[in-house]
C-alpha cells in the first residue's frame, strides 16, 4: 500500500498559510508570491478539521475571514459567499442574521437565473455549495425554493444530454430526500473507480468523490483498496494532493482526497481520521 504522509501534508497546509491569516495553494514562502483567497482558506480549514488538528494562528485567520466578508457587494455572489461563510463556520465563528439573509437572497438569485444548457453545471455547483452551507446554518428549503429547484432540474442536464457524474452528484444533493438519488453505476469503472461520463476514461479525485457521495452502499474491501491507492498516488512529495497523479497540488484537491479517504471503510491510513 502506498503510504499516507500525514506530517508532509501538515507541512504543506502550513506552507500555504499567508502572513495575513488566509491561505493560498500556490504560496511561495521564499519570494512571498501568492495571495489569500476565500476558496483556498475554506479548503485548508476543512483539511485541518478532517485531520483532527487545531487550526494554527486561528485569531489571524478569523480576522482575515471577517475582512473578506466586509468587502464590497460585488463579492457577495456565489461561489465567493459560500466559501467565505463556510470558512467562517470552520473557523468556529457563528453565523449572523445578516449571513442568513445573504444566503437566502443568493439562493433566490441563483434559482431565478436563466442559463444555457452548457452553463447549467456551473449553476448547479453554485447551488450545491450554497445549500451545504445553509444546512449548517439551519436554513431549510422553503416551498418556493423547492418549486424552483424542481423546475430547474426538470429542464435537463448538460448540453449533450448526458449528465456527467459531477452533475449527477449535484442533482442528487439538491433533490434529496425529495427524490431518489440517481445511480452511480453507469459511471463505475473496473480500474479507474469512476469516470466522468459512461464509457469514458477521464477520472480524477473530484470524479471519485462524486461517485462516493452518490453511493448508498460503501465500497467492499477490494474496491476500497483500489480507490485508496488511486487517492494516495495523487499525494505529491511536498504533501499536498493533486487532482491526478503528478500534477501540481491544490488545497481543493487535498480536501477532496481527505474526504474520499474518510468515506472509505476503515478511514485513512495511520489513524488520521
Amino acid at each position: 500500500m502506498i503510504p499516507f504522509r500525514k506530517e508532509k501534508l501538515l507541512d504543506y497546509l502550513n506552507r500555504c498559510r499567508m502572513p495575513d491569516g488566509g491561505y493560498c495553494a500556490f504560496r511561495d514562502p521564499e519570494s512571498g508570491a501568492g495571495f489569500s483567497n476565500v476558496a483556498d482558506t475554506c479548503f485548508a480549514l476543512y483539511s485541518f478539521r478532517r485531520l483532527g488538528k487545531e487550526i494554527p494562528s486561528l485569531p489571524e485567520t478569523r480576522f482575515w475571514i471577517l475582512r473578506a466578508l466586509s468587502e464590497d457587494g460585488g463579492h457577495w455572489r456565489s461561489p465567493f459567499l459560500s466559501w467565505a461563510l463556510e470558512a467562517k463556520r470552520l473557523a468556529g465563528m457563528p453565523f449572523s442574521d445578516e449571513d442568513r439573509f445573504l444566503m437566502r437572497q443568493e439562493a433566490a438569485r441563483l434559482l431565478s437565473e436563466k442559463v444555457l444548457p452548457q452553463e447549467r453545471s456551473g449553476l448547479l455547483r453554485d447551488l450545491v455549495f450554497l445549500f451545504r452551507v445553509r444546512l449548517f446554518a439551519g436554513i431549510p428549503k422553503d416551498p418556493e425554493e423547492a418549486k424552483a429547484l424542481s423546475l430547474l432540474l426538470g429542464e435537463g442536464s448538460s448540453a449533450s444530454g448526458v449528465p456527467t457524474i459531477l452533475e449527477a452528484a449535484d442533482r442528487a444533493f439538491l433533490t434529496a430526500p425529495d427524490l431518489p438519488s440517481p445511480g452511480e453505476w453507469p459511471y463505475r469503472h473496473p480500474t479507474l473507480g469512476y469516470v466522468l461520463v459512461p464509457g469514458s476514461s477521464r477520472s480524477d479525485l473530484f470524479i471519485l468523490l462524486a461517485g462516493l457521495r452518490m453511493r448508498k452502499d460503501p465500497p467492499g474491501p477490494e474496491e476500497a483498496d483500489l480507490l485508496r491507492i488511486r487517492v494516495l498516488f495523487c499525494q505529491g512529495r511536498e504533501g499536498g494532493f493533486s487532482p491526478v497523479g503528478g500534477a501540481r497540488p491544490t488545497l481543493e484537491a487535498t480536501e477532496a482526497a481527505l474526504e474520499i479517504l474518510a468515506r472509505l471503510p476503515g478511514g485513512a491510513p495511520n489513524g488520521a481520521f
